[in-house]
């Protein structure tokens, strides 16, 4: 090789590769080989017919072991080793290695799982396959295993020839899923439920039965309740007899509908019976405590409801009588509903009867049937038990009148506030009439009237009973003009919110003949009142004053009066009946009183009457 300066380095690389080449072929492989031999590696591939080594041919070999091969189509590579006597000539030929192929198969439907076993070996283990079921096989006799669900399994032999593909597209045959059935019992005639389904008496033929587990029952009766079953779940398959004998020897009860053991049974129904007398001792226990409770909250309920409604300041009345003179002046009913009237939500009347106490309370703003019973006990002299909670209250003891009736309200409504807005007594007066204002403030109002006769309110007679008129009256600004025909023995008006401050003396006795300015208290300009004096031999005398119009009347000072002069030594109670305007400009009315006494020293004659002039 010749090289040029620019590519000396060039030329020198090459040279030396190839010299290194060179180096790495054995000496007798650097020799040309024969038509149809390769040398790869250490390994010779020679023609299927063979080689002669060493012979008239070209290829010399020196005495050692050599390997060698030969290929074939559909054969695995197999190296022989051969020993060489250099000094004989050889004819070198070797078999190829196993021979093999590939195997394909298809299913329809498709396989679930593929086996391929060698059938001339069955010890060897199978081999399964993967979808897609190919696999390559050595040359020889196969056998192979294919299932899919709901078909019967495939198997079928086969020969793999070297470099000859094998396929096999098969079908699977399904599986049969039924099959006729002869069912018969000891005893005959059992009726037969399959699957809870009735079928018939036995002995039963049945025409297909699917191939699975079945809830196969039998049952002759001896009564409604009673009966001997064979209950059982069985398989069945395409492998199963074709007859089926059954035993019934189970004895079944039936208890709520659903069939026992006899034995289950009969102890169901003792644990039944304890159950439900439990039950019912449970629920007689449970109703008691509901009543009571119920009785509680009822209680409970009653108590807010009457806190709610209760007055303010109730009272007890306690009386005692011999009898009940109520029974001959009227009736059950009446005397229930006169009770009920006079009464307010709170008040109670304590009667001892001949010994026996009784409790009428008025707990509510509406009749009910506790009060019924507790005026009823009072009625009929029978003793009934209150269960109602501790209510403190003022106590009054009264002394019995004609009756109840008439006993009860004035005692009652009098103590409601020390200074009612009016108690006028017919003894102290001779009027056929009065007017009264009651402020909103007042709150409800009472009117009693005891007596008299055709006694009438703003044009509406107040009678309610024989003797007793009783009007309850919502809180106002309003006038009532209280007329009669003849004057009541006591008329009442009272409310428990009204407050006046009373008239008082410096001194409480005054001389004869002197007399004293008296501030009548209220709060606003006296328009008129009327004054009555109760003597100490108990008489009265009335006397009216009205301001107002013109001239000298206009001038008079109506805020005050006077109590005295007097004659006569003794206790002396004076009581007006005042008619004022409040400073709102209102009309109101108010009852004031005094009691005070004169001495036995004498003073100086005063005039007995003389005019106050209002201050400018």
């Amino acid at each position: 090789m010749k090289c040029n300066n620019a590519k000396r380095q060039q030329c020198l690389f090459l040279t030396a590769l190839l010299l290194f080449i060179g180096m790495q072929i054995p000496a007798h492989a650097r020799k040309a080989l024969p038509p149809g031999v390769v040398l790869v590696g250490d390994v010779y591939y020679i023609p299927n017919e063979g080689v002669e080594v060493n012979g008239r041919s070209r290829f010399k070999l020196k005495r050692g072991t050599y390997r060698f091969a030969t290929e074939k189509a559909g054969h695995r590579l197999k190296i022989h080793e051969v020993v060489i006597d250099h000094r004989k000539s050889r004819l070198i030929r070797v078999e190829p290695g196993q021979g093999f192929a590939i195997a394909e198969f298809t299913f329809t439907p498709e396989a679930d799982q593929v086996v391929v076993a060698n059938a001339a070996s069955p010890e060897e283990p199978a081999l399964g396959l993967d979808s897609p079921w190919r696999v390559e096989l050595d040359a020889g006799h196969y056998r192979v295993e294919a299932r899919a669900e709901g078909h019967l399994p495939f198997t079928e032999e086969f020969e793999v020839l070297p470099n000859e593909p094998v396929h096999l597209d098969r079908q699977f045959t399904p599986k049969p899923t039924s099959a006729p059935l002869l069912i018969t019992t000891t005893p005959v005639g059992a009726e037969l439920f399959v699957d809870g389904v009735w079928v018939g008496n036995a002995p039963k033929q049945l025409e297909t039965v699917k191939f699975d587990t079945h809830r196969i029952s039998a049952y002759v009766y001896s009564d409604s309740d009673n009966r001997v079953a064979f209950e059982d779940d069985m398989a069945f398959s395409e492998d199963s007899a074709e007859t089926l004998e059954l035993t019934l020897r189970v004895e079944q009860r039936r208890f709520e509908g659903q069939w026992y053991d006899r034995a289950e049974a009969e102890r169901l129904e003792a644990r039944k019976r304890l159950r439900e007398q439990r039950a019912a001792e449970q629920a007689a226990r449970e109703a008691q405590r509901a009543r009571e409770e119920a009785a509680r909250e009822a209680r409970r309920a009653e108590e807010q409801a009457y806190r709610e409604a209760r007055e303010g300041n109730p009272l007890e009345i306690q009386v005692q009588i011999p009898a009940l003179a109520d029974r001959q002046l009227t009736t059950l009913n009446d005397f229930s509903r006169a009770l009920f009237m006079l009464l307010r939500v709170g008040d109670r009347l304590r009667v001892t009867l001949a010994g026996t106490e009784h409790l009428v309370w008025k707990r509510s703003s509406r009749t009910n049937p506790a009060f019924e019973s507790q005026v009823e006990a009072l009625w009929t002299d029978q003793p009934l038990q209150s269960d109602y909670a501790d209510d403190p209250v003022r106590s009054i003891v009264v002394s019995p009148g004609s009756s109840l009736v008439t006993t009860i309200p004035y005692q009652l409504y009098r103590r409601v506030n020390d200074h009612p807005i009016l108690d006028l007594g017919s003894e102290m007066h001779n009027l056929e009439g009065v007017s009264v204002h009651t402020l909103a403030t007042d709150g409800a109002t009472t009117l009693l009237t005891f007596g008299g006769s055709n006694v009438v309110l703003n044009g509406r007679n107040v009678k309610s009973t024989r003797q007793l008129g009783f009007v309850r009256l919502r809180a106002g600004d309003r006038k009532l003009d209280l007329t009669w025909d003849e004057a009541p023995q006591r008329v009442l008006i009272v409310s428990a919110r009204n407050r006046v401050a009373q008239p008082t003396l410096p001194s409480a006795e005054l001389n004869l003949n002197q007399k004293h300015v008296v501030k009548l208290g209220v709060d606003g300009k006296v328009q008129s009142f009327h004054r009555f004096t109760e003597h100490p031999d108990g008489t009265w005398r009335h006397f009216a004053k009205e301001g107002g119009g013109s001239g000298l009347a206009a001038l008079m000072d109506l805020d005050s009066d006077e109590a005295g002069p007097h004659t006569v030594s003794g206790k002396y109670r004076r009581e007006w009946l005042i008619d004022y305007e409040t400073a709102e400009g209102k009309r109101a009315t108010r009852q004031v009183e005094m009691d005070y006494t004169v001495g036995e020293t004498a003073q100086p004659v005063e005039a007995s009457e003389f005019i106050r002039l209002a201050e400018p």
